[in-house]
């Protein structure tokens, strides 16, 4: 058993309770979890039962009662910008299924505490790309990029699917200068609120420096799956959850890496995480700027509502 165990405490609803029950399961004798909160529901109660604690609705409440190192936000309902900011000036660690804002001036009041803020599970830290040594210098300059991404609609919420896609696609070059975006949805209409998102989400984004990119994710697919690709003008590079391949445009194959044939499940990605960083806890530190990911996740809902093409820039501007 590690001599060091953090504490963790965990915030959810209904719909995520199960779902972080078996993170706590997986994450076994790697943390200690301490306190439960959420929304009241049975569900709640039976999580908060299984670590022997009572469960509490008021989250600024539980955060007081029960410090810890780490909190894992399963809902974004009930949570208060001055909740998240309390948080990290105590020194926790909040990891999130959900993009911590839907706006961005939601965003520039938590700015204080965004280094202490980690969307699980992120893609860029998943042990396929993890694995590579950084190919971002052997591409090229000029980049055409796809990511695919899709689940079951009772893991990660479509918003949290667009978001991470987008904060992938930036890692790997500029801010698009138009997103052209199209949304099917059940009832055909165009949520105004990110978080309400569902269906389909199919974008095309114009960058400069003759780069391209397509993003197209889900949360109605039958089965989970994360890809990106990345063709440059002088290799290119396949990412998944699993692995990687890096290959000059020749075939060449320059690095490679297959962990396992088939995707792992949603919560052993979310653990594999935060084990990475209670061990390299320095690595707080994310890829992309969150104002660009989250300006490209409203021009591509604002896209689909228009049916023109939308600039992320635009949106920046109209928000200072």
């Amino acid at each position: 058993m590690p001599e060091h165990r953090p504490e963790a405490t965990i915030w959810t609803d209904a719909d995520r309770a199960t779902l972080l029950s078996s993170v706590l399961d997986l994450m076994g004798d790697s943390v200690t979890p301490i306190g439960v909160g959420g929304p009241r529901g049975a569900e709640v109660d039976r999580l908060a039962k299984s670590i022997e604690t009572v469960p509490e609705d008021d989250l600024r409440k539980l955060l007081v009662d029960r410090p810890s190192a780490f909190l894992l936000l399963g809902t974004m309902r009930g949570v208060a910008a001055d909740d998240v900011i309390a948080a990290a000036h105590a020194g926790t660690v909040i990891l999130t299924l959900e993009p911590i804002a839907s706006e961005l001036r939601e965003l520039d009041q938590l700015d204080e505490a965004l280094d202490r803020v980690v969307l699980v599970p992120a893609f860029l830290r998943s042990p396929g790309l993890l694995r590579a040594a950084d190919p971002r210098g052997l591409l090229g300059a000029h980049r055409n990029l796809a990511y695919h991404g899709g689940g079951p609609a009772g893991t990660a919420s479509l918003f949290a699917r667009l978001y991470d896609a987008w904060a992938s696609v930036l890692s790997f070059t500029l801010l698009p200068e138009t997103i052209d975006a199209s949304l099917v949805t059940p009832d055909g209409v165009v949520p105004g609120d990110p978080r309400k998102l569902t269906g389909t989400v199919s974008a095309h984004a114009r960058i400069p420096d003759d780069t391209a990119a397509v993003v197209q994710v889900t949360d109605s697919a039958g089965t989970r799956r994360r890809t990106l690709d990345v063709l440059g003008d002088a290799a290119q590079l396949r990412v998944s959850d699993t692995g990687y391949d890096l290959c000059e445009l020749d075939g060449t194959r320059l690095d490679h890496y297959d962990q396992a044939p088939t995707e792992p499940p949603f919560v052993d990605l979310i653990a594999t995480q935060w084990r990475r960083l209670i061990d390299v806890p320095a690595r707080l530190d994310s890829d992309s700027a969150p104002r660009d990911v989250l300006a490209c996740c409203l021009a591509t809902m604002l896209s689909a509502r228009t049916g023109q093409p939308e600039r992320p820039d635009g949106i920046l501007q109209m928000r200072r």
